[in-house]
């Protein structure tokens, strides 16, 4: 294990919550989804080290623990499947963080452990909080539908042209699909303001 990196709260007082965090705790807003859910980062910068929920009564929601690699992360999967506990949320990719981990179920207590590998550290100077959709895609981008096909391989472009010398035209070009930080812009950069992507 490498950190306690974070805990998540319901909480009925949202907006008297967030408000206290801020101004009294001095936690910094990384990103909102919606006016739903907000994550706050701490000193350590990163991503976030408090989640908090809108909800109708005060419940503590999770915990998560960053550990060293991805095969960290299946090890603790593995051994909790084996051991009979369940999985409150299977692997997944969370769109604000960007992290990938999973969420094992204490059904005793009533909230989830989460294991997760590659949450980021921010810079408090240049980053600006996003407000992202509340869809599933923004907590776990994996459930975006897939891309439609693209054109079938006998019409893709040949080096060089076809056997007799004359040119092949080019594919069209199958257009961007979007999930909240993951989609690809017109620069080939990926998208990360959880705004719509424009083919073009």
């Amino acid at each position: 294990m490498q950190k306690f990196l974070h805990a998540a709260w319901a909480t009925p007082n949202f907006e008297q919550t967030t408000d206290f965090y801020q101004q009294v705790l001095g936690f910094k807003v990384s990103d909102w989804v919606e006016s739903r859910a907000g994550f706050f980062r701490a000193a350590d910068r990163y991503h976030h080290s408090l989640v908090l929920i809108r909800a109708e009564r005060p419940v503590f929601n999770h915990f998560c623990i960053q550990v060293e690699s991805l095969d960290d992360v299946m090890r603790a999967r593995h051994n909790a499947l084996k051991g009979g506990v369940k999985l409150r949320d299977d692997l997944l990719r969370h769109a604000p963080s960007g992290s990938i981990g999973f969420y094992m179920k204490d059904e005793m207590r009533g909230f989830a452990i989460e294991f997760c590998i590659g949450h980021p550290q921010l810079d408090d100077a240049t980053h600006q909080p996003r407000i992202l959709p509340s869809v599933p895609e923004t907590m776990n981008v994996w459930t975006a539908s897939l891309p439609p096909p693209g054109p079938a391989a006998a019409a893709a472009p040949v080096a060089g042209g076809t056997a007799d010398g004359a040119p092949v035209a080019a594919a069209p070009e199958v257009p961007a699909t979007w999930a909240p930080g993951t989609g690809v812009t017109a620069d080939g950069s990926r998208d990360i303001s959880g705004s719509a992507v424009v083919a073009g």
